[in-house]
């Protein structure tokens, strides 16, 4: 085959001015002393270069303002690191021993004398060596990249890489991971466990979800646009991409197609949905391995149809270039003539529009509440959709296209993404006792919704917000606002005022929360201990509504 591309590179060159070889001389001696002083930085995500520049904060705080090191003996701390000094580790340990001992947060109480408290927030070593990872990333950055450049000059003889903890090189960074899953753990009374129960989304708990979004939305109050996009990310989600990568989706990675199908010969609705897998890096090269596209058709379960909730937000954000006035006509006006497939295109300018605007802050609280208003006990994480879905896929798609969709290696998976929980019969395989088909009962056990029960509390009780009320922290914010409000003469929209009403409501909305979490362990330990004595619980005083 004739390699067109080899033979554009081999073609004569034409012939320079004398204009242009003095400024390409210009410019090459321009950009030789930029880069000889100039260290590449490597362009991190949002999240994981805000996550090392508070690190790295916390890190400056203690050495300055507890050690009181100055900038030049804070910076030697890490030339010391490198080098496997003595010294230099322990002032790291320190501070980690210190960020331990004193991260606190101030914790609410319903019981007991006293209504607030401070509390330590680190109770996992997976915390500290988070920490530790992001400090060493970024003194590798900030400090240690700096002494490269320095002996990488030419009348140097030092070795610039002995100046780098990451990689084989980082024999001091593995050792501080040791003693604090050692020594730390053991003299702060750390988890080495993980803090939380893996647990999978069953098809049943999306269901679950998705249907008491809608049936019981007066008690979770959201705006429309909001409550579809929930209903829609949950089913992308369900496939196992993680959150990030369709959070804020836009509508250049949606596409609307009217397709013939091959065996009706009838005219299909089908949407492309393509994932941007989320990275570590953000100028990783995309060698397509980051980029997940896949379809969706129509199907009768409308709660489930991906098609239909794409089309409806494209509808009422008047999307298409052509116009439709109704789902109907988007259905049965297209058409094919003698052609398999057309695109129904977006409006110029709605490419770079998000389809489905909701922060994952957002998402969250509304993935919490509906879970609560279903009837669920204990919360359940986001990440069982991603849990579910991959293990939904393992078995029915090639472990290449299961890694693809999770963004994982196998060994990954098969670490990190299995439910403690074992959604199968495993004594019917070690005996082969049972001869009924149990496999329902089973499918029914591994549902993190199997205890349920939707009469469960969702609301404080007026008793419960009177006792707000006298409580001297209600009080003293109270106080606080009426100061400025009737002696000082401020108006609502003044910037202090502001600010105390929303500590006052932020209060309002701990308590209660608080109080509904105690009410509702009261009832599950009340309507466990009835029916385990075969007694009825038709007699219980109805749960609170929010109309009082």
């Amino acid at each position: 085959m004739c390699n067109t591309e080899g033979m554009e590179l081999r073609k004569p060159p034409i012939p320079p001015t004398e204009r242009d070889v003095e400024e390409r001389k210009r410019r090459a001696f321009a950009d030789v002393d930029e880069f000889t002083v100039t260290t590449h930085e490597r362009s991190l995500c949002k999240k994981t270069k805000a996550e090392r520049e508070r690190a790295w904060r916390l890190w400056n705080r203690f050495v300055t303002d507890v050690l009181q090191l100055t900038p030049k003996e804070a910076d030697k701390v890490w030339f010391g690191v490198c080098q496997n000094k003595k010294k230099a580790i322990a002032i790291c340990k320190s501070f980690l021993a210190d960020y331990t001992r004193y991260a606190k947060c101030r914790r609410l109480y319903i019981d007991g004398p006293e209504e607030q408290k401070q509390v330590p927030t680190v109770q996992s070593v997976v915390t500290i060596i988070a920490l530790w990872k992001h400090i060493v990333a970024q003194a590798d950055a900030v400090v240690l990249a700096k002494r490269r450049d320095q002996d990488s000059n030419e009348d140097s003889d030092e070795d610039s890489e002995q100046w780098r903890l990451l990689g084989n090189r980082g024999k001091a960074r593995g050792e501080v991971i040791q003693w604090i899953q050692s020594t730390l753990a053991q003299k702060s009374n750390l988890s080495c466990r993980q803090t939380f129960e893996k647990t999978e989304a069953t098809t049943d708990d999306v269901l679950l979800i998705l249907s008491t979004l809608w049936e019981r939305a007066a008690d979770i109050p959201c705006a429309p646009r909001h409550r579809l996009a929930f209903h829609t990310l949950v089913l992308i989600g369900s496939i196992g991409f993680r959150p990030g990568t369709y959070e804020n989706m836009l509508y250049r990675q949606v596409k609307l197609l009217v397709v013939r199908d091959p065996d009706t010969k009838q005219s299909r609705l089908v949407a492309e949905i393509t994932i941007n897998q989320n990275k570590l890096s953000a100028n990783k090269i995309d060698k397509g391995a980051d980029v997940v596209t896949f379809s969706a058709t129509m199907v009768p379960c409308q709660i489930v149809c991906l098609v239909t909730f794409v089309a409806i937000q494209a509808l009422h954000d008047d999307a298409f270039e052509t116009e439709f006035s109704s789902f109907d006509e988007l259905l049965q006006r297209p058409n094919l003539e003698d052609v398999d497939c057309i695109e129904l295109r977006w409006k110029d300018g709605m490419q770079e529009k998000p389809i489905f605007p909701l922060k994952y802050y957002r998402f969250l609280e509304l993935w919490n509440r509906t879970w609560l208003v279903a009837g669920n006990r204990n919360t359940l994480r986001p990440y069982a959709l991603r849990i579910g879905g991959g293990n939904k896929i393992d078995g029915s798609l090639t472990s290449a296209i299961r890694n693809h969709i999770l963004s994982h290696n196998t060994k990954t998976f098969e670490t990190s993404y299995q439910a403690r929980h074992i959604p199968h019969n495993l004594m019917s395989f070690v005996f082969d006792s049972t001869s009924e088909d149990d496999s329902k009962l089973f499918k029914l056990l591994a549902s993190a919704s199997l205890r349920r029960d939707d009469k469960a509390p969702l609301y404080p009780t007026v008793a419960m917000l009177e006792t707000f009320e006298n409580r001297e922290d209600m009080k003293a914010l109270r106080a606080q606002r009426r100061h400025f409000r009737e002696e000082l003469k401020l108006s609502a929209d003044n910037r202090e005022v502001k600010q105390l009403t929303a500590k006052i409501g932020n209060l309002r909305t701990g308590l209660s929360n608080l109080a509904i979490k105690q009410a509702r362990e009261n009832y599950f330990a009340e309507v466990d201990s009835l029916r385990a004595r075969g007694l009825s619980t038709e007699d219980m005083p109805p749960p609170p509504s929010k109309s009082f």
